[in-house]
């Protein structure tokens, strides 16, 4: 039976996490429109990538450097979703489901650099937050609680991780996948009959390789 000090140390630790994720979320949030509506760094690439697949209908990039695969595909359903939202507030019923059309209807709309590039940013902001919880996720499991806050919080408060949250570059997913990667193989570890955490494992590694080669 679990003592009321255990679910005490639970609560505590809970709270704890939240509050880490409530400052990482309040301090990632201030340079989120940083530059806008001016691409930031390299970020026009994987933008243009995934415009370019809303428009082509073709899923290679033609670019292999990253690859960026998540982030390519991700963004252009992200693109999809909020063309086809556009579509039906407007109106234009008829092209829903089409985004070619939907952009050749409203180019004024699709010449917006604001909606594109705050949409990746946004992507990238939760890839960041997905890390720092995995982070503690995996520190409490390998040590204990307070380790997986103390390691966490550094994370959160880390000048690089939160520079890179800012802008729209394959860092942030690959370092959660590597994350959720490890967290499934140690679960496989610990009972090597739950193949499914393996398979879980070798995906996330396969899916954060896919974004960035040295992941």
């Amino acid at each position: 039976m679990i003592s009321y000090f255990d679910r005490m140390k639970s609560t505590i630790g809970t709270r704890a996490i939240a509050a880490i994720l409530f400052y990482a979320f309040a301090v990632r949030s201030y340079g989120m429109v940083y530059g806008l509506p001016y691409s930031y760094g390299a970020e026009w690439r994987p933008i243009g990538y995934a415009k370019k697949i809303l428009i082509t209908g073709d899923f290679n990039p033609h670019w292999f450097g990253w690859p960026g695969a998540v982030t390519n595909y991700l963004l252009s359903f992200l693109y999809a979703t909020i063309l086809n939202v556009y579509a039906l507030i407007s109106g234009q019923f008829f092209s829903l489901l089409n985004p070619r059309e939907i952009i050749l209807n409203n180019p004024e709309f699709w010449q917006n650099p604001f909606i594109w590039s705050i949409t990746a940013r946004v992507l990238m902001f939760s890839f960041s937050l997905g890390s720092i919880y995995l982070t503690y996720r995996l520190a409490k499991k390998l040590f204990n609680r307070v380790v997986g806050i103390l390691s966490a919080f550094i994370l959160s408060a880390a000048p690089l991780h939160i520079n890179q949250t800012w802008q729209v570059r394959p860092d942030m997913p690959s370092t959660m996948f590597i994350l959720l990667s490890l967290f499934f193989l140690i679960y496989f570890i610990e009972v090597p009959t739950r193949t499914r955490y393996l398979i879980l494992s070798a995906l996330a590694a396969g899916i954060a390789t896919s974004e960035k080669y040295p992941a």
